[in-house]
């Protein structure tokens, strides 16, 4: 059900989501180091961030590994049910990140947050939607591959009995 999930996937879902993270906090440096040291700024505030990028990479990540795994293994079924996934998912990640914002600063989460929910939603399923297609065309690559060995080593092999043919008509 979680085939495809890798060490080096995994490392590959943390490094984009530390780079993530410094993205998001790179405009607070100055002023929280100037305040606080950098050391407060990278533990707090790129750490806090990557902490909540890493939960939502999750949240988003592992249900459409398995809709991916169980689903159709090619067409249209399963570029529809990838896409239900995220547009699913996105909402909820976007609900995640209202309430980390709200929990990282004590502030009690609002009715008046759910245009940031939309905005987040949104973000979410590009993002979603963007490592998707790559997925899946480095899948369709892969196969690709795949069949194009498995098509040379039956050529070997016919090449192999033609010329045995041959030997034995001799």
């Amino acid at each position: 059900m979680l085939t495809g999930i890798t060490p080096q996937r995994v490392a590959t879902v943390v490094g984009l989501c530390l780079v993530w993270s410094l993205s998001n906090t790179i405009m607070d440096l100055p002023s929280v180091t100037e305040e606080l040291g950098f050391q407060v700024w990278l533990a707090w505030y790129v750490g806090a961030e990557f902490a909540c990028i890493l939960l939502i990479a999750a949240t988003m990540a592992i249900p459409l590994v398995v809709v991916g795994n169980l689903g159709a293994p090619e067409g249209r079924r399963r570029y529809l049910a990838l896409a239900v996934t995220i547009a699913l998912l996105a909402p909820v990640a976007g609900v995640e990140r209202v309430a980390w914002l709200a929990w990282l600063n004590d502030n009690p989460f609002r009715l008046e947050r759910l245009s940031l929910i939309i905005v987040f939603w949104f973000r979410y399923a590009e993002l979603a939607g963007l490592v998707a297609v790559i997925v899946e065309f480095s899948r369709r690559e892969t196969r690709s591959v795949e069949s194009m060995h498995r098509a040379e080593v039956d050529r070997l092999a016919l090449d192999r009995e033609m010329d045995e043919a041959r030997m034995q008509v001799m």
